[in-house]
């Protein structure tokens, strides 16, 4: 199970987790603007 949850990928290039981790960061910052219009 615990051999599970390590991303093999991530674990090989870390930068991909990074890169991830900034897609999810820019998501988040657009998502932020979607209240206006559902206000």
């Amino acid at each position: 199970m615990a051999a599970g949850r390590v991303d093999p990928i991530s674990a090989i290039n870390p930068t991909k987790t990074d890169w991830i981790i900034n897609v999810r960061v820019v998501r988040i910052s657009k998502n932020l603007d979607l209240p206006v219009e559902f206000s």
